[in-house]
């Protein structure tokens, strides 16, 4: 029987696929794709959740961050402020992840 994996490794591996969704989402806003946005947004929340790693406070917080803009594009009130919010908190995200590789997951932003 295999382990299960250490939850910081989880929170390691799984940062960058979810800052892209966070990328592929703004594209998707930016073509006019606003129910594609969505869908890649809820679909991240869910594989975040089938994890288990909503139960992890940075994960959740981040969570709470994606629903809020789930919830702009559904009212298409996605404006360019809510987009520059979003490319800063991959960004942060990345960097975030470059500068703790090695170390324990931490969602933790730059400067914080």
């Amino acid at each position: 029987m295999a382990a299960a994996p250490a939850m910081d490794v989880l929170l390691q591996v799984s940062r960058n696929p979810d800052c892209e969704a966070k990328e592929r989402a703004v594209e998707l806003v930016d073509g006019g794709d606003n129910a594609g946005a969505v869908t890649t947004l809820r679909a991240t929340i869910a594989e975040l959740r089938q994890k288990g790693l909503d139960e992890q406070f940075e994960i959740a917080e981040e969570v709470g961050s994606w629903k809020h803009f789930v919830e702009r594009i559904e009212r298409r009130q996605f404006d360019t402020t809510s987009r520059k919010e979003m490319r800063d908190q991959s960004y942060q995200a990345q960097a975030a992840g470059r500068a703790e590789s090695g170390a324990t997951g931490s969602w933790r932003r730059l400067g914080a």
